[in-house]
């Protein structure tokens, strides 16, 4: 039995990104997104994915372990392979979603958590537990990409921000969380804001010193400086954007 290669399983799928890392990432599934607390996602149950590239050594081992339990007679074990399969993403590798395509999308850069419903579930659920990838296709075609009555509850205390796509987004959502006393908290943000105000593209620009500034002394000063350039020309923009809005 050969190892599958495009299988798709049910899941949920997230981001552990933080913010200083989202501007230098390929931003691809949309303009609006939830952080939520990990504390949440542990409770949960979710996990970090395995990322393996296809000609390594654990992903053969991992084939030949399938194919010998595909010969078993034993399908307890054969159902247990199947869900580690299901938590592994290879680093790089085709991507299609309904905005976007790219030919070698590096999924390693996402550091992904995802939960899978064990095969039990999705059989009482009354849902496949997976699909091979031309299966996939034609689902999508007939009924999408999600479950949607499948899911994980979370409530406002779990919710850390928002990203939004617009300025009159946030003031639309910063409306209707003032109704909600839980959600005082919520930080809420354009998604240009991130990649540009919030973090800065340039954040890892290295600074360079000056043949006086390699002592103590002489460098605090520099640095201090340019933190406050940085400050100023933040509020600016930020004026210019309210003015705007």
């Amino acid at each position: 039995m050969p190892i599958p290669q495009g299988v798709a399983f049910p899941m949920i799928s997230m981001c552990d990104l933080p913010f200083s890392e989202i501007a230098t990432t390929k931003w691809s599934y949309g303009d609006y997104a939830i952080g939520l607390s990990r504390e949440w996602g542990l409770k949960k149950g979710f996990s970090p994915v395995w990322y393996s590239d296809y000609n390594s050594r654990m992903w053969r081992e991992l084939g030949k372990l399938f194919e010998e339990t595909g010969a078993s007679k034993d399908g307890k074990y054969f159902d247990s392979l199947i869900y580690l399969f299901s938590n592994i993403k290879f680093v790089q590798a085709p991507l299609k979603t309904s905005r976007k395509q790219f030919k070698n999308y590096r999924f390693y850069d996402e550091r992904e958590y995802r939960l899978v419903p064990y095969l039990e579930e999705t059989y009482k659920l009354g849902y496949q537990s997976f699909l091979m990838v031309k299966a996939y296709e034609l689902y999508k075609e007939d009924k999408g990409s999600s479950l949607l009555d499948y899911g994980v509850d979370f409530s406002f205390e779990d919710v850390r921000y928002l990203i939004v796509k617009s300025y009159s987004n946030v003031r639309e959502v910063k409306a209707l969380l003032s109704k909600h006393k839980n959600a005082e908290h919520i930080i809420v943000v354009t998604k240009k804001d991130v990649l540009e105000d919030f973090i800065g593209t340039e954040h890892n620009e290295e600074i360079l010193l000056s043949a006086e500034q390699f002592n103590y002394a002489g460098t605090q000063p520099h640095v201090d400086r340019m933190s406050d350039m940085n400050r100023e020309a933040l509020k600016e923009r930020r004026k210019i954007k309210d003015d705007e809005a």
